[in-house]
């Protein structure tokens, strides 16, 4: 039963892997090295749409190009200035990038790569096409000329001493601290798995110390013979404790003494870098994650090294916060709002915009709801805007270089809920207090309504028609506006007159006292004038009286 199970899977599994696409296998590409250049001829039927070649040399210089369909990947010793390179190791890796792929939409792309070395000595690179040969067993002869044969021991081989393997061990081997030597031309150490059970695994391994190659790695490498890859390389003169595990698990780069899991250290700017290299057919794109003395930041390697994010030395705990709830608080580790802004020094609270574009571009905070869309704006000109967006329209503009007096504002609301303009601190003395002119092209309506009103009285418009035939009327000009004449009453003559009028701590005269005075004054002369009227009347009749006596005694006299 188990058996049929088995031969069922292994069924389904060859369906399911003929239904796979065909992958190319192979080299990507044929290795032409030249005395001061390598090129690399791509390999036909992996359906690429180009390549990445990087080339690591000496010092850590690092050459990285990109090549389009078609094109023939090729690296040259003179570098872009037409200077030569610096002799040393240098290894190369070859990445094929296919067709752009959406992200989410398509099938897993196959990373095809291909890398190696080659050697740069007098300002020419050394060829690698000849092979450092394996040298044949000596098969040395015993005194008794009977050469020697394979041995093999059917049980435990121990050894009380050191172990020598290799073409080059010689008797009387110097061993030194060693216990197991490997001496010969080609080091390898093959771990070669002869597993036959089915679901048991397989792999064969080997450790690889250099290149047999001529011109190729000093390395220490392990390699996945079965997979063709070699997962993990150690060149030659790698720096001491390039990579360090300590007895914690924390991992040293850089570093014998790594004290958190991963430590990393360099003399200049240690830096980590993120790099999708387009080889499964994502758009390239390569960012790094470094800090110095100066700031820890996060560079766009690949769009001109830009720094779209930095954190200067000194920076305060909590200088940006993001809460789970996906608040962001600056200087708050506990952000109350979507954008919270907090400071603990005497310095200013400040949220500030600025626009450094040449074309002097506007500056907003935009407010967005389901009923409306607001924004506070500074326009190309300079204007402050309280915008209405939908209808475009600004109901509010601040033109810039306003002047107001020294100590005083444009506009002032103060804590009594009064608005001032062009006022100084506390200067607003009524709802609305304007030091200037005010011009309006509709008409001024103070309240008069008599429901508003109490505390009425009597007023005698004989007393007010003399109180304003007394009082003083003059031309003169507003200090604030010298040239400018108008027509009036000072509020002293006035309060001397009508002392009942109006707030005794008031500098102005109210419109309406104004009005209220010149009604009563007019309403005394309309009686006045009625009286006049009326007594002239009564005179027109004497004379007309009299006029008729005259005219009947002349008639009386005539016929006499």
């Amino acid at each position: 039963m188990l058996r049929n199970v088995r031969l069922s899977l292994l069924l389904v599994l060859a369906g399911a892997l003929a239904a796979l696409p065909a992958v190319a296998t192979g080299p990507l590409a044929e290795v032409d090295v030249g005395a001061t250049a390598i090129t690399f001829l791509p390999t036909k039927g992996f359906g690429n749409a180009g390549y990445l070649l990087k080339v690591s040399g000496p010092d850590g210089a690092v050459h990285e190009e990109r090549f389009v369909r078609g094109a023939t990947p090729s690296f040259s010793l003179f570098d872009d200035f037409g200077d030569l390179r610096p002799d040393g190791a240098y290894t190369w890796e070859l990445v094929a990038i296919p067709a752009n792929r959406v992200r989410g939409s398509d099938d897993p792309a196959v990373t095809r790569m291909q890398s190696g070395s080659f050697t740069v000595a007098g300002g020419s690179i050394v060829a690698g096409g000849e092979e450092e040969a394996a040298r044949p067993g000596a098969n040395p002869k015993p005194m008794t000329g009977v050469p020697l044969k394979d041995q093999v021991i059917l049980d435990d081989l121990i050894v009380d001493g050191s172990i020598c393997a290799g073409l080059d061990c010689v008797n009387g081997e110097s061993f030194g601290f060693d216990t197991l030597r490997l001496k010969e031309n080609n080091l390898r150490i093959k771990f070669q798995d002869t597993s036959s059970s089915a679901s048991f695994p397989t792999n064969d391994w080997q450790i690889t110390i250099n290149d047999s190659s001529n011109g190729g790695q000093n390395k220490f490498s392990i390699d996945d013979i079965d997979g063709g890859r070699t997962p993990f390389t150690i060149e030659a003169s790698a720096p001491s404790h390039s990579l360090y595990v300590d007895d914690g698990g924390r991992i040293g780069f850089g570093t014998s003494t790594p004290v958190v899991e991963l430590h990393v250290v360099d003399g200049d700017t240690p830096t980590l870098r993120l790099e999708q290299d387009g080889s499964s057919g994502f758009t390239p794109q390569t960012f790094d994650v470094a800090a110095n003395e100066t700031n820890f930041f996060i560079r766009d390697a690949t769009n001109g090294s830009t720094l779209p994010f930095r954190i200067r030395p000194g920076a305060p705990t909590s200088a940006i916060d993001v809460a789970g709830s996906g608040d962001v608080g600056i200087g708050t580790s506990s952000p109350g709002a979507e954008l919270h802004v907090r400071r603990t020094d005497a310095n200013r609270v400040e949220l500030r915009l600025e626009s450094a574009a040449a074309s002097n571009q506007a500056a907003a905070v935009r407010m967005i709801n389901a009923a409306a869309t607001w924004e506070f704006q500074t326009d190309t000109s300079g204007n402050l805007l309280w915008r209405d967006v939908t209808p475009n329209v600004n109901p509010v503009v601040i033109e810039p270089n306003t002047s107001p007096a020294a100590g005083e504002s444009v506009i002032r609301v103060e804590s009594s809920n009064r608005v001032g303009i062009n006022v100084g601190n506390n200067q607003a003395t009524e709802a609305l207090y304007v030091d200037g002119n005010i011009f309006a092209t509709g008409t001024i309506t103070p309240m008069s309504d008599a429901t508003m009103k109490e505390d009425f009285a009597a007023v005698d418009y004989d007393d007010v028609l003399a109180a304003v035939a007394e009082l003083n009327i003059s031309t003169w000009a507003y200090k604030t506006e010298p040239g400018v004449r108008h027509m009036g009453p000072t509020l002293q003559d006035f309060r001397a007159a009508f002392s009942e009028l109006g707030k005794p701590e008031s500098r102005g005269i109210a419109t309406a006292d104004l009005d209220g005075v010149a009604l009563a004054a007019i309403k005394a002369l309309h009686q006045k004038l009625q009286q006049r009227d009326a007594e002239i009347e009564a005179l027109r009749q004497q004379m007309a009286e009299l006029q008729s006596t005259l005219q009947a005694l002349a008639a009386s006299s005539s016929t006499k």
